[in-house]
């Protein structure tokens, strides 16, 4: 076993020379690591690709979590068929089903939610540990009782992670298997707290190519940590975002900052509060359980009404709630909907009806009766909708089957909880898709669970929705939160661990009731002290994580009332460091001084701090500017901050040189990024790697030149230049000279197969008859070396002259004198849908054919033989091809489109809109969804009304 390692930039360094050496005779040679997490992996093929092989990255290097492992391998060995994995409703229905038959102990409580629950986390447990025929004391024999029946009633069906990892331990024994993973090496696992997970990884100590790098830092890695304590939990969040919004002001990249805890309670929800008010991205666990979004919270309230008399004010609670949209009618408001129902339940002696409106002179029982039907109708509807509830749970508690249950579930939650548009934030829309997959998911209790009943639905979609939490974010961007274990094996700049109290990290624990400590040592389970000190390996491994600054934090208070808090007991190494102590927010904003920030970090903070004049602000002009910003982007106004540049606009020379038809379409395509390109030279990052197969762009170049050298043997005169045979050799010759070492032998024959076929399929509609007279390939123009140029003028509606630039991949001159034109391309046709001879220019998006079109026509001219010019866009891919003939009327929509792009450009006029393609990277930098959110409006102001016809969909 190889010795352990104290930090954790040591044990990347060594697991990258582990890399090298099993790739030493082949970059090729497989290599599976085992990784603490899904993001511990992604860190460490970044570190691989940037430090491997000697900084030219690396392939074929595998990573997997031990259950990923065990998951791929079930599957690979076919187990999974006919099988399903077990979700914890099924848990909890063959336990509440056990429970209905035969309580035992627990008869007292048997049909309450918390019993099933809690019997259903000791059934996932046991199901992890090999059970003997040990005898127990009463209530821990009645647990295993309770196991063994619901076992039985999920057996057959169902697959539990134990199956997996036992079958996946069975499976590294073959000797295919071990050749595909080929080296193993585990890195920074931290101990194992399941005993198969234990079983597991002994399996894979067990192979001869196995490496292990361990990763067991001691107490004087936080020798160099900052301690800082808080008032209390808030405050102790509150200065966390500050810190890390100083952080990324200085340079320090989001996703080079780690924010970890060992108690989700309270910090989880905190630190997305805080970190989201001050505008830092994240990635992690959400702020709300899905018990606590208000969907859940109303489905699970309209499960619990009486169908025989539906209780007005339990549905008015609903209603207010904001989430109920009836599919089938309109409902009040919820304000209209309270007065319906204000004044009932008060004692009020009997006057006469008091006048509704008593301001009114003219026509006044007019108005009166009007209002009275008003109220009379909205009093309809929603009585409507009371007996349309009733109908509903009526329906539900007819269902004779989960699945039907299920499917009354689902028509409830459409039914009536229509999708609000004005409220759908992504947290709502991850909430509705974890409900729809519960509600779903109901429909596999049948034969596990008892009887569907309207309280036994209400049970499990409740238990099902607690502790379920969405993902926020994703992996590598923005700043990355989650509990200890999460941050095992990170490679990061800066990691914050918070809530360093005792009670709350190490958190108080407790003996479990149902697998005592007793029983936990005789099935190899861990015991509450080894419990607590894996939470303390873990906390020492994500310190050791730390390349730059470690933060510790801890508050000295409690939220929830008076009374210290003590350190933890884990930072008695640093004790005698003086803390820094942060004051509180709420008696800054009282004393004057709020907060210890010299730079606010939320507009809270700005707007309390100028209110309190104690801050200077920044300088009239900054502010002035940055609120001029936000708001011209937010109202999609047209001025500087978006695209109009107008006043500078003589200093925009770009259309006075040569320019390509296809820059113009990158205009028409956003003209923003046109301007970053093509007028700034600010060239789209080059994301490609050299991946395992060629991608488009090397499939469409390859493509290119088997064509191109096809055509130039045919114009050379070579014999047999024009046969099948000859193209089948060029496509032979250029495959092996574009291939490269990286791609996989079996891809890149794929991709071989399908570009001949494509390829022969193109020469026997293009070239097995005798309608083929190619008279060039690749002919360009535009300025030469030689300071002559073969540029095309063309005059543009104003009077004024532009010269395009550009290259055709080929040229035939037919027979009758006319003259064909023909660009490859390998891609989809889709987007070309609109291109014809009525529209060129497809309402001003692609102006490659009229150009080389005309610059054809200009040639046959030179040479005396003017005739007829079409030109075509050849789709290799759909063996089909688009195009049209080069008419007045063609050019004349040609100068009217080309003069509308010109004049934009030589005005100025450069609207950010979103892009795709070689500009994506521009717009996910700038932000698709404030691109998205403000185009609708920017494109309809009326400066832009001349250009805004080449965009008519995205008018709001």
């Amino acid at each position: 076993m190889s010795q352990p390692l104290g930090t954790l930039s040591a044990a990347f360094e060594r697991v990258g020379a582990l890399v090298d050496e099993a790739q030493s005779t082949s970059r090729l040679a497989p290599v599976t690591v085992i990784v603490p997490s899904r993001a511990s992996g992604i860190d460490l093929r970044r570190y691989l690709a940037r430090h491997a092989n000697h900084g030219n990255g690396v392939l074929n290097v595998s990573t997997y979590t031990l259950g990923d492992l065990a998951s791929m391998l079930f599957e690979q060995t076919g187990s999974v068929q006919g099988r399903r994995a077990m979700f914890p409703e099924a848990w909890r229905g063959a336990v509440r089903a056990e429970l209905e038959h035969q309580p035992g102990v627990f008869a007292a409580v048997w049909d309450q939610p918390a019993t099933s629950r809690a019997l259903a986390r000791a059934c996932e447990i046991l199901d992890a540990v090999g059970l003997g025929n040990e005898q127990h004391r009463p209530l821990v024999a009645e647990v295993v009782r309770i196991y063994s029946a619901a076992s039985a009633r999920l057996s057959g069906g169902w697959f539990t992670p134990t199956d997996q990892a036992t079958v996946a331990i069975t499976a590294l024994s073959d000797a295919t298997v071990a050749s595909r993973l080929g080296t193993l090496i585990a890195f920074a696992l931290p101990e194992a707290s399941a005993p198969l997970d234990a079983k597991l990884l002994d399996a894979l100590r067990a192979g001869p190519a196995f490496r292990e790098v361990r990763l067991e830092p001691d107490a004087s890695i936080l020798d160099t940590a900052t301690v800082v304590t808080a008032p209390d939990s808030d405050e102790e969040c509150r200065e966390i975002a500050r810190q890390v919004v100083e952080r990324i002001r200085t340079g320090v990249n989001g996703n080079r900052i780690g924010v970890f805890w060992g108690s989700s309670t309270p910090y989880r929800v905190l630190l997305n509060k805080h970190l989201s008010d001050a505008g830092v991205v994240v990635n992690g666990p959400g702020g709300r359980e899905l018990a606590d979004t208000a969907l859940a919270r109303s489905v699970l309230a309209m499960l619990a009404l009486d169908s025989d008399s539906i209780d007005p004010h339990a549905v008015l609670d609903i209603i207010a709630d904001g989430v109920l949209s009836w599919r089938d009618g309109t409902l009040p408001s919820s304000a209209q909907c309270e007065r319906m129902f204000a004044s009932e339940g008060v004692d009020e002696p009997v006057v006469e009806p008091r006048r509704i409106v008593s301001f009114v002179d003219l026509e006044e029982e007019n108005v009166e009766v009007e209002l009275l039907s008003i109220v009379a109708r909205r009093q309809s509807v929603f009585d409507s909708y009371l007996a349309a509830v009733a109908e509903t749970l009526v329906r539900l508690a007819l269902v004779t089957s989960w699945s039907e249950a299920s499917e009354s579930l689902l028509e409830l939650l459409d039914e009536h909880f229509q999708p609000i548009q004005a409220a759908q934030t992504d947290e709502a829309v991850a909430a509705r898709a974890q409900l729809v997959g519960i509600l779903t998911n109901v429909r596999f209790l049948d034969g596990i669970a008892g009887r569907p009943t309207i309280a036994a639905a209400r049970e499990s979609v409740g238990a099902a929705v607690v502790g379920l939490v969405s993902r926020t974010g994703s992996i590598g961007v923005g700043v990355s939160l989650g509990p200890l274990k999460s941050g095992v094996g990170r490679d990061l700049d800066e990691v914050f661990i918070v809530g360093l109290a005792e009670g709350i990290t190490p958190a108080r624990q407790w003996e479990d009731p149902l697998i005592p400590d007793d029983v936990r040592t005789l099935w190899g389970l861990p015991v509450l002290a080894e419990r607590v000190e894996q939470q303390r390996r873990l906390f020492l491994s994500v310190a050791a994580g730390a390349s730059h600054s470690l933060i510790l934090t801890a508050p000295r208070g409690d939220l929830r009332g008076a009374g210290d808090r003590e350190l933890s007991r884990w930072l008695s190494s640093v004790s005698g460091k003086a803390a820094i102590e942060v004051g509180s927010h709420h008696a800054g904003i009282a004393l004057g001084t709020p907060g210890s920030s010299p730079l606010p970090t939320t507009r809270e903070m700005w707007r309390l701090r100028a209110a309190l004049g104690s801050i200077d602000p920044p300088p009239a002009q900054v502010v002035t500017l940055a609120r001029k910003m936000r708001r011209d982007r937010r109202l999609g106004e047209f001025t500087r901050f978006t695209g109009n540049l107008a006043p500078v606009a003589q200093l925009i020379s770009v259309a006075e040189n040569t320019i390509s038809a296809t820059s113009l379409e990158d205009w028409a395509s956003s003209p923003y990024f046109y301007f970053l390109r093509h007028v700034l030279g600010v060239r789209p990052r080059n994301l490609r790697e050299e991946g395992i197969e060629p991608d488009a762009l090397d499939l469409g170049v390859i493509t290119h030149r088997v064509l191109e050298l096809f055509t130039l043997g045919v114009l050379a005169g070579v014999d047999g230049a024009a046969g099948r045979k000859a193209l089948t050799r060029i496509a032979s010759a250029v495959f092996e000279e574009a291939r490269k070492d990286t791609w996989f032998e079996h891809l890149w024959r794929r991709h071989q197969q399908r570009m001949l076929h494509e390829l022969v399929q193109w020469w026997k509609r293009e070239v097995s008859g005798d309608e083929w007279h190619p008279f060039s390939a690749e002919a360009s123009f535009g300025p030469r070396n030689d300071d002559t140029s073969t540029s095309v003028p063309f005059t543009l509606d104003d009077g004024s002259e532009i010269w395009f630039h550009g290259k055709i991949d080929r040229v035939d001159r037919l027979p009758d004198g006319s003259v064909r034109v023909i660009d490859y391309k390998t891609g989809g046709s889709k987007k070309y849908d609109d291109l014809a001879e009525e529209t060129p220019t497809a309402n001003g998006h692609f102006y490659q054919l009229p150009v080389y079109g005309i610059y054809a026509r200009e040639q046959s001219a030179a040479g005396g033989t003017a005739g007829p010019v079409s030109m075509t866009y050849d789709f290799l891919s759909a063996n089909t091809s688009r195009g049209y003939h080069l008419t007045d009327a063609v050019i004349a929509t040609f100068r009217t489109d080309v003069s509308l792009v010109i004049t934009a450009i030589r005005s100025g006029i450069f609207p950010p809109k979103r892009a795709s393609g070689p500009f994506s990277t521009f717009t996910d930098r700038v932000g698709t969804d404030q691109l998205n959110d403000m185009w609708p409006r920017l494109v309809a102001r009326p400066e832009l009304a001349g250009v805004a016809r080449l965009w008519p969909e995205d008018k709001v």
